[in-house]
């Protein structure tokens, strides 16, 4: 019976004592803080929109709208080192929103490193609230989970609707970007804001957010997108080299190897050293990456000889100076054939000195010549002039669509990168195009 009551007893301790152990148990759990994974940030890198006055790259930006076939390796010898892909996108259907990944961006991604070109990517985003684009950004973290990118993973912050939810009020918007990046921030990427302009430019142009996105570039990455009717790469150039990490100049791009418009972009931070050295995006950190040293000139020059004309329109105006406005000389039909005997074409400059075989001379949009391609013994007519070749309409600009920044057609020409500086033109401001929606 002794014994009987001693283990009674000794149960009836244990159990008291176990009581009063779980509050204790439960109390200390509540302070043991989830695992955090050190980032970039945390490892000294202070980031921020501004970018330090070089251009580092030339790069482009594709989505399922360039289709399952984008030529990577046409894009890279054009002088285009980088590409920017949507990873994913929110978009309205049947009143209801829908997060999903791009169809072609798994295809894109493996293609673009196969080809050698750094990848960065962007979502695009339909969040009215932080916690839709904590959504999102969770969303776009499962797509890129695994993958190694050597430029920003962006929140794209352009859609009509959520502007004209927000608009009344930009530090509305604040909140939302800020829970997207800073989600994107903590599991190990570096984060950053693409708009345009008018949405994130405080200085030139007013943007609506105003002050919010300069806090918001505090931190984070800002990409810019600002268009004109006119090739504007040099004057808008130098106003954001040090203002915005990366500056989207154009969405009519055109490139050898691609039949399609394309956005085009300069970067003024050397990202994939930033990524590398501070072990963003995939990287293991690597204190001995020197970042600022990969800066590339601003201006480039095509190679004297023939080209061929190549526009959307049938006949291209040749003017006395490299000016519309200083009157033209004449006129050369689509499809003809020149001779280039002095270019100058730093982006936004976009002109070169051409003289026809019939005796036509003066200054043609550069935008508009294509390097001339001897046809082969089949492809030659049996009786035509030199100059009638036919020339694709499809990879050039006409001169009034001239949005195309000259470097771009001379680098997919092989130009020779130097330095020119003995062209001066009045490049006059017209009204910023309206930022295409990439999810029209």
């Amino acid at each position: 019976m002794k014994m009987l009551l001693r283990i009674l007893s000794a149960c009836v301790l244990v159990l008291m004592l176990s009581s009063l152990a779980l509050p204790i148990f439960a109390e200390e759990s509540d302070f043991v803080d989830e695992p955090q994974i050190e980032t970039g940030y945390d490892r000294g890198y202070e980031g921020g929109k501004n970018g330090d006055g070089k251009l580092y790259a030339h790069g482009l930006d594709i989505s399922v709208w360039q289709g399952d076939s984008f030529n990577f390796e046409a894009a890279l010898a054009a002088g285009f080192s980088y590409i920017i892909i949507r990873a994913g996108v929110t978009y309205e259907k049947d009143g209801v929103y829908v997060t999903e990944k791009d169809e072609y961006f798994e295809s894109n991604y493996e293609r673009a490193k196969a080809a050698g070109i750094d990848v960065g990517v962007y979502f695009y985003s339909m969040a009215k609230t932080p916690e839709e684009a904590v959504a999102e950004a969770d969303a776009l973290l499962g797509y890129i989970d695994g993958k190694k990118l050597e430029y920003p993973v962006y929140m794209d912050f352009e859609a009509p609707a959520v502007r004209t939810y927000l608009e009344s009020d930009g530090s509305r918007a604040k909140p939302i970007c800020e829970a997207f990046l800073d989600r994107i921030a903590e599991n190990g990427y570096l984060a950053g804001l693409y708009s345009s302009s008018s949405w994130i430019d405080s200085g030139s142009y007013n943007g609506w957010m105003g002050d919010e996105a300069d806090e918001l570039g505090e931190k984070y990455e800002l990409w810019v997108a600002c268009y004109f009717n006119d090739a504007t790469y040099n004057r808008m150039g130098e106003e954001y080299s040090e203002r915005f990490g990366m500056y989207q100049y154009t969405s009519s791009k055109f490139i050898d190897g691609y039949s399609g418009r394309l956005d085009a972009n300069i970067c003024y931070k050397d990202y994939p050293s930033i990524v590398k050295k501070y072990g963003f995006n995939g990287y293991e950190a690597d204190e001995g990456v020197e970042v600022g040293g990969n800066s590339i000139t601003e201006e480039s020059k095509f190679r004297l000889g023939k080209y061929t004309v190549s526009s959307a329109s049938s006949k291209i105006g040749v003017y006395n100076e490299p000016d519309k406005d200083s009157g033209a000389v004449g006129y050369i039909t689509n499809g003809s054939v020149v001779e280039v005997i002095e270019a100058c074409a730093p982006w936004g400059i976009d002109w070169a000195l051409v003289e026809t075989e019939d005796g036509i001379r003066g200054w043609l949009k550069a935008s508009n010549l294509k390097r001339y391609r001897e046809p082969s013994a089949t492809e030659k007519p049996t009786e035509a002039p030199a100059n009638s070749e036919s020339g694709s309409s499809t990879d050039g600009q006409s001169e009034d669509a001239g949005e195309m920044g000259g470097c771009g057609a001379a680098l997919s020409m092989g130009a020779v990168v130097t330095t020119c500086a003995a062209l001066a033109v009045t490049v006059r401001k017209r009204k910023e195009d309206s930022r295409r929606n990439k999810n029209a």
